[in-house]
């Protein structure tokens, strides 16, 4: 008999008592049943472990495990406890206040098995807090701009996690550094095209506060050179020149999402002053940057108007008007919110 599950989904909860159910709802939808569920309770001091067992009482056909954290340690240390505390084959990382489509794991799977990959990445939905869709995830053509990115809908072999001791920072890059530790010991990849996990973008997301370029340089969550030194780290130990210049794409998107968004509400002196810095800092240690392939090539996508931003600040940079644009950006963000 069977003990193992197929996918382990790894759910970490920090006062989403409010949320959760409906996450759980989608979980208990799923067509394909060769699951477990390991719920962290992540310190939470609402009712979501409550929720949780609630739930669990209703559906007793659903394995689970409950990590009880007293104290709350953060997404990425959350992470961490229930990877390592899982049995699946697969790790599916799921945000207590997301949502999958009832054939989210049949799809996942399908693609998995198809040739056992050690990763599956799929695309996705931006939804709102009443389920409206503001915008398609969809993979590139050539899904290597992906492949260093965001989490959302993944299956991680878990052996390889666990044989390679993974483990990921408290930080705001903690999906950039998930998926680069993980990616580096990936032989064979999967991808589904169909998004079906619903990834939901909150009107008070912390790129939107406006006290957060204060912090950028005192405060290690929010370390662009904690962020660069991971990257870095997979980057020299990386001797093919595709992936090399593939994670020099994502660290490049990185880079531009934290000037865009970390330094939106600065007065316009601190932006050119910050931005002095991160260019310093990033031109040390990837002097070529703005020669990478990735930036300038025909099909890049990741979100629908990131690849514009990047290669627009990649010839302000090349140009040396930075500061210029960044005058223009300083007056457009008075007046409308721009997400790289």
């Amino acid at each position: 008999m069977k003990t193992t599950p197929c996918v382990s989904i790894v759910l970490v909860c920090y006062n989403y008592a409010h949320l959760l159910p409906r996450a759980l709802e989608g979980i208990a939808s799923q067509t394909f049943r060769d699951f477990e569920i390991v719920f962290v309770n992540n310190g939470s001091t609402d009712n979501s472990l409550p929720v949780f067992e609630e739930f669990i009482a209703k559906h007793s056909d659903i394995a689970y495990q409950i990590c009880d954290i007293k104290t709350n340690i953060g997404v990425a240390h959350g992470d961490n406890t229930g990877a390592y505390a899982a049995k699946g084959e697969y790790l599916l990382f799921h945000d207590a206040d997301d949502w999958m489509d009832p054939d989210t794991l049949q799809k996942l799977t399908d693609a998995a098995y198809s040739c056992d990959a050690d990763r599956v990445i799929s695309a996705f939905k931006d939804v709102d807090d009443d389920g409206n869709i503001l915008q398609m995830q969809l993979l590139a053509s050539d899904p290597i701009y992906w492949f260093y990115g965001m989490q959302q809908a993944n299956l991680f072999k878990r052996s390889i996690y666990i044989q390679n001791q993974i483990q990921v920072s408290d930080s705001l890059w903690i999906d950039s550094e998930k998926t680069l530790k993980f990616s580096q010991y990936v032989k064979k990849a999967a991808y589904v095209y169909d998004p079906c996990y619903n990834y939901l973008v909150h009107t008070d997301s912390t790129s939107r506060n406006s006290e957060l370029y204060k912090h950028i340089w005192t405060t290690p969550r929010y370390s662009f050179s904690d962020f660069l030194n991971i990257c870095m780290s997979v980057f020299d130990s990386c001797s093919d020149s595709k992936t090399r210049f593939a994670i020099e794409y994502q660290i490049c998107h990185n880079y531009y999402s934290y000037i865009y968004q970390f330094l939106r509400d600065a007065p316009y002196k601190e932006k050119c002053k910050n931005y002095v810095r991160l260019h310093e800092i990033m031109e040390s240690a990837l002097p070529d940057y703005l020669h990478n392939p990735y930036i300038w090539g025909k099909n890049n996508h990741i979100r629908k108007y990131a690849i514009r931003i990047i290669r627009l600040s990649s010839l302000l940079e090349r140009t040396h008007t930075m500061k210029l644009g960044l005058l223009g950006y300083h007056l457009l963000s008075k007046i409308m919110y721009f997400q790289v």
